[in-house]
């Protein structure tokens, strides 16, 4: 079989010979070939050799085709395959045999959902619940193969009907990576090529003034212990669980699923793991007093649980208090907060940015800034040789952040 310079170019004029498949291999990368049917049909296959228990065998999978999978993706998954079978012994292509039955697109969401996205996506359970409500109710039923550009049409139009406008964004997100991990395993093109997302997203601009964080502050006491004899808006531990962003200035997720043996309240730290921070490095928050108090404050309420902000009901995951609350608990929990102080259009992200302003307007250098909100360093010297954490100077900005926030909600 020929090898030849493969090009974005060069594939889709690549001959076909009547009556036989024709492979043309690619020159840069070893094994990896276009495969050209008598019909001009072109799919990606890998070529390798596995080791059996009856000596090393050669092995071709089929990586998807062409165009819907592109020369540059075809070249990176056939080195990603390479490289487990080099490492690991794997051997993919048997691997795929073993892939369970798909009948529906249901099967494939939970095989995609336990395989991929558990493994792989910290916001896993962010994709099975958009699957769920958006997804699979049109079409859930549906072999992988019938499903085509009118459907996902058709789902991102029953999400518009419900005046979630960027949220059809999110969902269109969810779709393509489903049938972009299926390409090649249950789908040959997947039925988003060639789609876009329908809205174009302009940054949220949204800068809390200090009187409505003072507001904020104090109608979350006021709605977790309730008015006029009235029930609880809001449960303590979740009104803590939002003051800790303003005081911490870390993500919504990173607070509300923490554990309590991430905090060292004698030494006055909390650290986040690498697999629940956004940069996937570990990120060490020296915590004020005013912190300190605050999750003093969620242990005594937390009982004997593992997580400072035990979810109060049995869910999928467990039964009362065997997993955190949700990662939109504090979101639900401030729209409630708000409503009872009529301000509106604050989310939890809201309070990171107030927190990131208030200390640049305390003359905190922005790089003790950046340290402080973990920000992904994006410079080569950064990434790779600047090891400094910057822990003196993260305890002196949230100290320092500690004292303005109080002075704040005071005035």
């Amino acid at each position: 079989m020929p090898t030849v310079k493969l090009t974005a170019r060069t594939i889709p004029v690549l001959p076909p010979i009547e009556g036989q498949q024709t492979d043309y291999f690619d020159l840069s990368t070893k094994g990896l070939a276009i495969r050209v049917s008598p019909k001009g049909t072109r799919s990606w296959v890998l070529f390798y050799r596995a080791q059996t228990a009856n000596g090393r065998k050669l092995r071709r999978l089929t990586l998807g085709r062409f165009p819907a999978l592109s020369l540059a993706d075809a070249r990176a998954e056939a080195r990603r395959h390479q490289s487990e079978v080099a490492k690991d012994g794997a051997d993919p292509a048997a691997d795929k045999k073993k892939q369970p039955q798909v009948v529906t697109v249901t099967d494939m969401a939970r095989v995609y959902l336990d395989k991929h996205a558990r493994v792989n996506k910290r916001s896993w359970r962010k994709d099975e619940a958009i699957l769920e409500q958006d997804v699979l109710p049109v079409i859930g039923r549906l072999h992988p193969k019938e499903v085509e550009r009118a459907h996902i049409e058709t789902i991102l139009d029953r999400v518009a009907a419900r005046g979630a406008t960027t949220q059809q964004n999110r969902v269109f997100e969810i779709v393509r990576g489903l049938f972009n991990w299926g390409t090649g395993l249950y789908v040959d093109v997947p039925p988003t090529f060639g789609m876009k997302k329908r809205v174009k997203e302009q940054p949220r601009e949204r800068n809390l003034s200090n009187h409505e964080v003072r507001t904020i502050w104090h109608g979350l006491t006021v709605a977790r212990r309730g008015l006029n004899g009235r029930a609880a808006i809001i449960s303590e531990p979740v009104a803590i669980a939002l003051k800790l962003l303003l005081v911490t200035g870390q993500r919504s997720s990173e607070v509300s699923q923490a554990a309590k043996a991430e905090f060292d309240l004698d030494g006055r730290t909390w650290t986040i793991p690498g697999d629940r921070a956004k940069n996937g490095r570990s990120h060490r928050v020296p915590l004020s007093n005013l912190a300190v108090g605050l999750v003093q404050r969620a242990v005594e309420l937390s009982g004997h649980g593992p997580y400072l902000f035990p979810s109060p009901v049995r869910t999928k995951r467990g039964a009362a208090g065997a997993c955190p609350i949700g990662n939109t608990a504090p979101n639900h929990a401030l729209d409630k907060a708000l409503a009872e102080a009529s301000l509106y259009d604050v989310r939890p992200h809201d309070f990171r940015e107030f927190v990131a302003t208030g200390m640049m307007g305390l003359s905190i250098p922005e790089q003790h800034v950046g340290a402080v909100l973990n920000h992904a360093r994006t410079s080569i010297t950064a990434k790779h040789y600047a090891r400094h954490a910057f822990e003196a100077e993260k305890r002196a900005a949230l100290d320092m952040w500690a004292d303005r926030l109080a002075e704040i909600v005071e005035e």
